[in-house]
C-alpha cells in the first residue's frame, strides 16, 4: 500500500462491499459485533484509526485519567494505539495512526485486528474498573486473549 486510498480499496475488497468511500476526509466501518471505526485521513500516505469509547461520559477525575496515562505507557494496555480525551474531558478514544507506505495488507489487517481486540477490551468492565483504581489481571488484556475474526460487516 502506498496511499489512504489504498486502505479503503483493501477493506471494501475484504468485506465484498464496494460501499466504504471517503466523505471528505472520513470513513466509518461497522463491524458485526457493532464497533464502529473511524478512518481519518490525515494525509495522502496516513490514516487514523479512531474509535470513541462510548461507556466514558466524562473523565474528568484525576485518578482515571492518571490511569489512563499510566495505560498508555509502552503501550502496555494500548498496544500500538493510544488513548486519549478531547480538550473538554468528555471523550474518550482509541486511535491508532498508520502510515501506509509500506504497509502490506497482511500487516494492516494485523493491526486493524488487534485494535479491535483492546476496542473490545476498554469497554468492558475490567477496564472500567482499572480506570476507577482497582489493580487488572494481566490475563485480561487484549494481548492475551485468542484472536477473532471481525472482517463481517453489518
Amino acid at each position: 500500500m502506498q496511499k489512504a486510498d489504498d486502505i479503503l480499496d483493501f477493506l471494501n475488497a475484504k468485506l465484498g462491499d464496494e460501499s466504504l468511500a471517503w466523505k471528505g476526509e472520513h470513513a466509518s466501518i461497522k463491524f458485526e459485533d457493532g464497533i464502529v471505526v473511524d478512518l481519518i485521513k490525515i494525509d495522502m500516505q496516513t490514516i487514523e484509526l479512531v474509535h470513541i469509547i462510548e461507556k466514558y461520559t466524562s473523565v474528568a477525575d484525576a485518578t482515571l485519567c492518571g490511569n489512563l496515562l499510566i495505560a498508555n505507557y509502552q503501550g502496555g494496555m494500548t498496544g500500538q494505539s493510544r488513548l486519549s480525551l478531547t480538550p473538554d474531558f468528555r471523550t474518550l478514544s482509541l486511535c491508532c495512526r498508520i502510515d501506509v507506505r509500506g504497509t502490506d495488507t497482511v500487516l494492516f489487517e494485523e493491526t486493524l485486528t488487534e485494535f479491535l481486540k483492546y476496542i473490545q477490551f476498554w469497554q468492558s468492565d475490567e477496564a472500567a474498573d482499572f480506570l476507577n483504581g482497582a489493580e487488572i489481571q494481566e490475563e485480561t488484556t487484549p494481548t492475551q486473549q485468542d484472536a477473532e475474526a471481525f472482517f463481517t460487516r453489518v
